[in-house]
């Protein structure tokens, strides 16, 4: 995380910034009662400076990995209904854009606070609705990478619908999907090649498409053709997003004296 703020620094990147210091939020909330999460959330602007970042458009990474971080804090305090507020003002972009990626990801956490204050029913229509787009899309993570908690809430589901156990789409969803949170799989996964991994290290000591080339001995379009495929499957539209999304992933150490390279898989 330090070598991604590194970057953001030296190359003046203003939202790879902004993107690090959610980053940092998720992980300071790992350990809640850290006097350091007061002073990044006030060094941040906190919910006036998501507010400003809602009004931006194009800026989806940004007010989600922002937003996320300020819901999951306010959870994790008890303050539900801070929570549900800005998870309800991402829900409203996300409609207002067409947005359904991360559409999903907020009413997965809409359902989730819902859920651990004892509203199950009332937290149904937000989580069938993110879990049919991920059986329509395999977009896993939208779901695993809220954690155990995640966990419990599929499992109250099952117990309290009877539509989510035996063959059905959503019953499968929730199966695989509890089988994902299970495990103690590489981040990696299947879901990179060795290749990918390796342009995603120089990508992250912030080489250009040129000096990949060189050092891994490939071609510039073959190079473009690696991060291509990195985008996408990051879902990430530049450099800087998919650094934090690569980050927020487990893909990239955060300390050591390897802290640019990427997890393989095992």
């Amino acid at each position: 995380l330090e070598h991604i703020e590194q970057i953001a620094h030296g190359r003046k990147l203003a939202r790879l910034s902004e993107l690090a210091a959610a980053w940092r939020l998720m992980l300071l909330l790992e350990h809640p009662g850290n006097a350091a999460i007061d002073v990044l959330i006030a060094r941040t602007g906190g919910e006036s400076g998501l507010a400003h970042t809602l009004r931006s458009p194009h800026r989806w990474h940004d007010r989600a990995a922002m937003g996320f971080a300020l819901a999951r804090w306010h959870r994790l305090a008890g303050r539900s209904s801070a929570a549900l507020s800005i998870l309800g003002q991402i829900e409203q972009a996300c409609l207002a854009n067409d947005n359904v990626c991360h559409l999903a990801r907020a009413r997965g956490r809409i359902a989730l606070v819902l859920q651990q204050r004892g509203e199950l029913v009332a937290a149904l229509p937000y989580l069938y609705s993110a879990l049919d787009h991920v059986a329509l899309t395999q977009s896993w993570q939208a779901i695993v990478e809220l954690g155990l908690p995640a966990k419990a809430m599929l499992r109250s589901l099952r117990q309290h619908d009877p539509q989510t156990v035996g063959g059905t789409t959503r019953a499968l969803t929730i199966q695989a999907l509890l089988e994902r949170l299970s495990g103690d799989d590489d981040p990696a996964g299947d879901i990179f090649s060795e290749r990918e991994l390796e342009v995603l290290a120089q990508l992250a000591r912030g080489y250009s498409n040129k000096q990949i080339a060189r050092c891994l001995h490939l071609s510039e379009n073959t190079v473009k053709f690696h991060l291509k495929n990195l985008y996408r499957k990051l879902d990430a539209r530049s450099r800087e997003s998919a650094l934090a999304q690569a980050l927020q992933r487990g893909l990239l150490r955060g300390s050591g004296p390897h802290a640019d390279q990427p997890l393989r898989p095992g």
